[in-house]
């Protein structure tokens, strides 16, 4: 079987030229293996990402602890709430 760039018929996604009652792209016999190696890609990903979040995190610990770096991010941190604060407040305004 060719397969064929996928449109339309009605709301069912088609390759074949007939559409199917499930859509085009269920196929109850074969979906093991592939949902496998997607969760297996999704766990390994989501792994990988979490211990990058975690090694960062840590870095960012020994740095922030320095008091003149605390002071900076401290500074950044706060003008950046207060200028929220000031745009939430203009668009409250100019909706009114």
């Amino acid at each position: 079987m060719q397969l064929t760039a996928p449109r339309l018929h009605g709301s069912l996604p088609v390759l074949s030229g007939k559409p199917s009652k499930r859509g085009a792209f269920s196929c109850p016999s074969k979906t093991g293996l592939p949902l496998a190696i997607f969760e297996a890609t999704f766990l390994v990903l989501a792994t990988l990402k979490a211990a990058l979040y975690a090694s960062l995190a840590s870095a960012a610990r020994n740095t922030i602890r320095k008091p003149n770096i605390r002071r900076v991010v401290n500074r950044t941190g706060g003008s950046l709430l207060i200028g929220a604060g000031l745009l939430t407040a203009g668009l409250k305004r100019a909706a009114s």
